[in-house]
């Protein structure tokens, strides 16, 4: 079954037709089929920290999840890192989210990912005044 599943997933991944989402769960399957990261890795050629991103990401919480299975966010280090400042502090990502959406600014990629990417990239303790910088326009790129 392992091996089974070892064979589609790496067909899958050179054809590139998973999902971020589809490809996280896949790897948690695996894990929990007794499969450590680090075999997994080496079974389908890629970077242990990859792979350990992965099985990070198939469990996220619900306004995170969204983002990832409406493929928003296809990145697993955005999403991982996105995952992490939820766990810190989640009222300050989920209001940010909320803003995003009803400001329709999700469903334009470029937009979505340069705003994603830049606060994912700032440090901890500037991140509320950050986001409500963005929000007010007056953040600089």
């Amino acid at each position: 079954e392992t091996d089974r599943m070892l064979r589609q997933l790496t067909e899958n991944i050179q054809r590139d037709e998973m999902t971020l989402w589809d490809l996280s769960h896949a790897i948690a399957a695996l894990v929990c089929q007794d499969m450590t990261v680090r075999q997994i890795a080496k079974k389908l050629g890629k970077a242990e920290s990859y792979i350990s991103t992965l099985n990070a990401i198939a469990e996220l919480p619900k306004e995170l999840e969204v983002l990832v299975k409406e493929r928003h966010l296809q990145d697993a280090q955005s999403v991982r890192k996105l995952q992490k400042l939820y766990q810190e502090d989640p009222r300050v990502v989920s209001d940010q989210i909320e803003e995003w959406s009803k400001n329709d600014d999700l469903r334009s990629a470029g937009l979505r990912w340069q705003i994603l990417y830049r606060v994912l990239e700032i440090p901890r303790e500037n991140l509320s005044r950050r986001m409500t910088m963005m929000h007010l326009g007056v953040a600089k790129f």
